[in-house]
């Protein structure tokens, strides 16, 4: 399967948009999860639109293997990587994923999480299976 194809027809027959942008050439900013031994790739601004929608801004961190810049995210590389399932609660979402439900980073994330489904929600709520299908 042609997973780059996927996204972008998903994209066109969707009315969607992807632009996808280097944060920051001269500074690599630390991503605010990593400890001082992570190794982290490069952060991405991503603006998800569709439509007249209000647009979905959000940091995308790039594969450590891309550090180098050498290959840059392409728009399968964000949708396969988007929240596409209701996280429901903070209780669902530790035993789900595992987490600690007493870790403080694991509220924070949580939170992040439900955040970047309600948008994604938000934009494809009609067309949400389809997009699941992206991954």
């Amino acid at each position: 399967m042609d997973y780059k194809k996927q996204a972008n027809d998903f994209l066109a027959k969707n009315n969607a948009k992807i632009s996808i942008e280097k944060a920051n050439d001269f500074l690599q900013v630390k991503p605010s999860w990593a400890n001082e031994s992570d190794n982290y790739g490069i952060k991405y601004n991503v603006i998800l639109s569709r439509g007249d929608l209000k647009p979905f801004k959000f940091g995308f961190w790039d594969s450590v293997a891309n550090k180098e810049g050498k290959k840059r995210p392409n728009n399968y590389d964000i949708l396969a990587c988007l929240t596409k399932y209701d996280p429901i609660d903070l209780q669902n979402f530790c035993n789900e994923y595992g987490y600690d439900e007493l870790d403080e980073k694991t509220n924070k994330t949580f939170k992040a999480v439900l955040n970047e489904y309600n948008n994604v929600n938000r934009l494809f709520s009609d067309v949400i299976d389809e997009l699941q299908e992206i991954n």
